[in-house]
């Protein structure tokens, strides 16, 4: 029986995903592990690809049955592992010790429940994407770190520490199966299924940890109203998971977008890298992507009253799983 399953749901990701095979099967461990692949309604050469690995389980699913959730517990169901190693068909392990890395910390501890992983931007990553990524994973730490509830009060030590309690990311992470069969993924509608998963873990008085030894390349150029959709997502979902509220008025928008501007024309100043053209360049294009961030935050946070053709408009999530 194999220790690891890793589990991929896929949909048109033909991009990255043969390189991100290639790499998982190249993992070097002590251990045996199977891959599963889900598909839902690919029409790039995602199945085809996914084909050219006969020792991979593979099954197809229609498009709208696709949840983040429920997709995830369908892998989940048909992996014979000790541990579910979940990954995005885009992140590529950056070394041939990734798995062995991810699958450490259950080792040393049986509390922990999962284990998320560092994803590092890609060497196209724009620049400002690459500085919020890096600084966004220190903040977890430099070692493994492990995180749990230990007051007689969670609730109020879960809102004191939502930024390192909530996060967790199903793009690279391991749940311990045992524990996965008595909490399961929520059926969510957008993102968050992940998030929501190591709010209950922590709450049933489980483990979490970060390992930033277990490394991955995971990024994305989405341009500006891409972006703009993918966190329209993630602020929907924070005020779903830790009643997150970030913009209070729409007129605070355009203030608090000018202060992140200020601060990263400043960043860019200082990359040697760029010419006084490209400084140009990033300086204009930063400023509507910190107004595209500040705009979906405030209307991310308010999904619910925006009718439901905006929503829809809104939701890179929707528009993904729809998208024929």
């Amino acid at each position: 029986m194999p220790k690891a399953s890793i589990l991929i749901p896929t949909k048109n990701g033909e991009q990255y995903l043969e390189e991100c095979l290639k790499m998982v099967f190249a993992q070097k461990t002590p251990f045996e592990f199977e891959v599963i692949c889900i598909d839902s309604g690919s029409t790039d050469k995602t199945v085809e690809m996914i084909k050219k690995f006969p020792q991979i389980e593979f099954s197809e699913i229609p498009a709208e049955k696709f949840n983040h959730g429920t997709t995830r517990n369908l892998l989940a169901s048909k992996a014979q592992g000790e541990y579910l190693v979940y990954i995005c068909q885009d992140v590529i392990p950056t070394n041939e010790n990734w798995l062995r890395n991810m699958i450490e910390p259950f080792e040393k501890d049986p509390q922990i429940a999962g284990v998320f992983g560092r994803q590092s931007p890609r060497k196209d990553c724009d620049p400002f994407q690459r500085k919020s990524l890096d600084e966004f994973m220190d903040s977890f730490g430099k070692e493994l770190t492990v995180y749990q509830l230990k007051s007689n009060d969670k609730e109020k030590e879960f809102e004191a520490n939502k930024h390192v309690l909530s996060f967790f990311s199903s793009a690279n992470s391991a749940i311990r199966k045992s524990v996965w069969e008595k909490i399961p993924y929520r059926h969510v509608v957008a993102l968050g299924e992940d998030q929501f998963w190591a709010k209950d873990i922590l709450f049933a008085g489980y483990k979490k940890a970060y390992q930033p030894s277990a490394n991955v390349y995971h990024s994305h150029n989405f341009g500006v109203w891409g972006q703009f959709k993918r966190w329209f997502d993630e602020f929907y979902h924070h005020k779903m998971v830790q009643n997150y509220v970030g913009v209070s008025s729409p007129w605070k928008i355009l203030p608090l977008a000018l202060r992140l501007w200020l601060n990263d024309v400043r960043y860019i100043k200082n990359q040697k890298e760029y010419n006084f053209g490209q400084k140009i360049y990033w300086m204009m294009w930063i400023f509507f992507m910190d107004l595209a961030r500040f705009m979906s935050e405030y209307l991310g946070a308010r999904y619910e009253k925006l009718p439901k053709w905006l929503q829809n408009k809104f939701s890179m999530q929707y528009q993904l799983i729809h998208k024929k």
